[in-house]
């Protein structure tokens, strides 16, 4: 492509592994991702304080999965952290049949842009990663009650001194405590969040 392009001045190439590559700001992404790694390229570029818009050929169920906030079934780890930070705007579904070889999947173009505010909470390094641990510890229990899910999480990441009625007694007169995760809205999950690092970390 350098050989091809070689007078594009507005042109730059950067033969780098994405995960390890530091890129530089940018308003637009548009990708083919790679399948097996679409959760680390998508919390590397769209997780961060001034996330670029995005035009992204996905897999069709992590596409679902992401414009789908208010379905049980699909309500997901990816479903919150994405829609923490960014707004999801469009989706099309394209068949497999499109493409030579034809891959397993059905694939998905998708359209998003940057939340028009995203919590403050997000825009701090320690506390950005904090929330998308927390995600990732709860969401595999979004069938509890916000309580028990949160008594799981606390103890999975080694804070066993605190009980599930002290995360109770901490939480007392927060609206949803008796709801289930999967039942919270992605706001809601940001505050829980927050509540919960202040409880550990404070």
């Amino acid at each position: 492509l350098t050989k091809k392009f070689p007078k594009n001045k507005n042109l730059m190439l950067y033969n780098e592994d994405i995960l390890k590559a530091n890129i530089p700001h940018h308003n637009i992404v548009i990708s083919n991702i790679p399948y097996s790694i679409t959760g680390a390229i998508i919390e590397k570029i769209f997780y961060n304080e001034n996330p670029p818009r995005g035009v992204l050929l996905i897999e069709e169920s992590i596409a679902e999965r992401i414009f789908s906030k208010n379905e049980y079934k699909k309500f997901s780890r990816i479903t919150v952290s994405f829609n923490a930070f960014m707004e999801p705007v469009k989706k099309y579904k394209i068949s497999r049949f499109n493409f030579i070889p034809t891959p397993k999947i059905d694939l998905a173009l998708i359209i998003v842009k940057p939340k028009d505010e995203i919590d403050q909470f997000l825009l701090e390094d320690k506390e950005r990663k904090f929330f998308l641990k927390f995600v990732a510890g709860i969401m595999p229990y979004k069938n509890k009650n916000v309580v028990n899910a949160l008594s799981l999480f606390v103890k999975n990441e080694g804070f066993g001194k605190f009980s599930k009625n002290d995360i109770y007694n901490y939480l007392n007169g927060t609206k949803n405590i008796d709801k289930k995760i999967a039942q919270l809205k992605v706001d809601e999950i940001v505050d829980l969040s927050k509540s919960i690092f202040k409880l550990l970390y404070n």
